[in-house]
């Protein structure tokens, strides 16, 4: 599934899979959670997940969102597509 990135002040990176409810959508968010969780980047404090968006939340001393969404991104790649 598709995802948009989105800096959120100098702390946050907000992770979108869709504009309305979609339980693909969903099912992607709770996916990368369980991903970062697994392997957390460096830096990460916190993931707050939501319907069809995750926040992941970040210490901006030790890394930032362009570095955090680098390392998302093959995460996406290798998540499991069914809801």
């Amino acid at each position: 599934m598709q995802a948009t990135f989105r800096a959120v002040a100098d702390t946050g990176l907000l992770v979108s899979f869709a504009t309305e409810l979609d339980p693909a959508a969903h099912a992607a968010v709770l996916g990368l959670d369980r991903a970062l969780a697994a392997a957390p980047p460096e830096g990460l404090q916190e993931t707050v997940p939501a319907l069809v968006n995750l926040m992941v939340v970040f210490d901006p001393l030790i890394t930032d969102a362009a570095t955090l969404q680098a390392q998302i991104e093959p995460m996406l790649a290798a998540l499991d597509p069914t809801p």
